[in-house]
């Protein structure tokens, strides 16, 4: 029914190396895991903000070129290239 071959090497020794491998990638990956949640968690802030910065950025680069632009000392002259 079986391959003579196929279970021949599966042995206590060679399960027991599999999971000591796999235990030890898993307690490398867990440090880095908790290290990168933070930022996971807060990248779609920093895009928010991101974006917002590069949206007011733009609302003020059309306000320029409209010749809308304010300013905070209403006695200091505008100039527009």
């Amino acid at each position: 029914m079986y391959p003579g071959n196929m279970f021949s090497t599966l042995s206590l020794t060679s399960i027991l190396n599999g999971i000591s491998k796999t235990l030890n990638v898993a307690n490398q990956l867990i440090p880095i895991y908790q290290k990168a949640k933070p930022m996971i968690n807060n990248s779609r802030k920093i895009l928010g903000a991101i974006n917002s910065i590069k949206s007011n950025d733009d609302i003020e680069e059309k306000q320029v070129i409209k010749g809308i632009k304010k300013t905070d000392n209403d006695n200091l002259p505008v100039f527009f290239s």
